[in-house]
């Protein structure tokens, strides 16, 4: 495995990794294509080559896609897990997609730590306590999201924490048991989550809080059960047994995105916002981000000034109301947020997908390259860049 720290506010992925390309040489040879990846990072730096999720992927000349490393939160924090599900920075910071601030923003952390049972239940008690917040806001919350399958997935990501701890240790115990007694329990709790949710999207009157709370449930689920399927090293199965649900995801992802951004995106470029960190750059990588989430059909031009072109007619029209500006502009930071979290979650999800595809494609136990991104990231510097890039050899 090749491991190589990130700078946290690193700027265009395509000369990063040209600039690391004699670390990276065995991934460029695995792929062949070093000739191909010189000429796009040269003609589009910021392009060529881009990150879903964990994920860094070439986009080719012929368009296809290749994935040619994997970013891993090396120190992720269950403080910032809590604040991504209450939403505590809405309005309140410029908005921006780097990676330090996508901590807060996003509940999956980066990689595969979003595949441990200590993430994945904390992520869960963290949106159990948002439930218990807002039942005073949404009256039937509680009714929606019924105790007995909030105790089902509980229990199953209990046992798989067990199973895992069991993998880890030099015990009797057989950790497959405790991992196949956990996947029916993520199974099921995949397809109630799923069905709340295609349910709140089919409805005439979809509430956003309710989407996005369902989205983040079943999130958890399908993260579950690819856990147990990884830990039984069935990984054919660890996300292709949720396909239906991912695309449930999607669906959700473009819901919001619409509901908060594509639907009038011109005011985000009133001047009013430059100092809130909205610009053409953003709101391109931003409409770039959501294609790869599924929330929009692809598009030839993906550039800034490609984007500029196909919205100048809605940025001509976008007005400032005459009262409560400041309001008003902090709402928008907060839907651009909103929009941000929701995409980089599903794209997650996603890249998490591809990493375990990739790892079969190079005859790799998914469960072996987590224990080496372990080790990995244990030997790191403490107080180094919580962020690094790796790739196969």
């Amino acid at each position: 495995m090749i491991w190589a720290k990130l700078a946290v506010d690193t700027v265009g992925w395509a000369s990063w990794l040209w600039q690391n390309r004699q670390q990276f040489e065995p991934v460029f040879v695995r792929l062949g294509e070093v000739g191909n990846f010189a000429t796009a990072a040269i003609d589009n730096p910021h392009g060529s080559l881009r990150r879903i999720g964990n994920t860094l992927v070439f986009g080719q000349p012929d368009g296809g896609e290749r994935v040619m490393a994997f970013i891993e939160q090396t120190t992720p924090k269950l403080d910032h897990i809590s604040q991504a599900v209450d939403g505590l920075q809405a309005g309140q910071a410029a908005i921006s997609t780097s990676l330090s601030s996508l901590q807060t923003l996003s509940m999956l952390t980066l990689g595969v730590t979003a595949l441990t049972p200590v993430i994945l239940v904390g992520a869960f008690a963290a949106l159990n306590k948002r439930i218990n917040s807002l039942q005073r806001q949404i009256a039937d919350l509680h009714l929606m999201f019924a105790a007995a399958k909030q105790a089902q997935l509980q229990a199953g990501l209990d046992l798989l924490k067990l199973g895992q701890d069991i993998h880890s240790s030099t015990g009797p115990a057989n950790p497959r048991n405790l991992l196949g007694d956990a996947l029916p329990l993520c199974v099921e709790s995949t397809k109630y989550y799923g069905n709340l949710l295609g349910n709140e999207l089919n409805a005439s009157t979809a509430d956003r809080i309710r989407v996005r709370l369902q989205a983040r449930h079943l999130s958890v689920a399908v993260s579950g059960v690819a856990s147990c399927q990884i830990g039984m090293d069935r990984d054919k199965h660890a996300f292709s047994q949720s396909s239906h649900e991912i695309d449930l995801l999607k669906k959700a992802t473009a819901w919001v995105f619409h509901e908060t951004v594509a639907r009038d995106p011109g005011r985000f470029l009133l001047p009013a916002m430059r100092d809130r960190g909205v610009t053409i750059e953003f709101m391109a990588q931003l409409y770039q981000q959501a294609r790869d989430a599924g929330a929009l059909p692809s598009c030839k031009n993906s550039s800034a000034a490609g984007w500029f072109e196909e919205h100048r007619e809605a940025i001509h029209r976008a007005r400032l109301p005459y009262f409560g500006r400041q309001k008003w502009c902090d709402s928008l930071v907060s839907q651009l947020q909103e929009a941000v979290a929701s995409i980089e979650e599903t794209n997650r999800v996603i890249g998490l997908a591809r990493l375990v595809d990739e790892a079969r494609a190079c005859n790799k136990r998914t469960r072996d390259v987590m224990e080496n991104i372990k080790a990995a990231a244990a030997g790191s510097e403490k107080d180094a860049s919580p962020f690094a890039v790796w790739g196969f050899s």
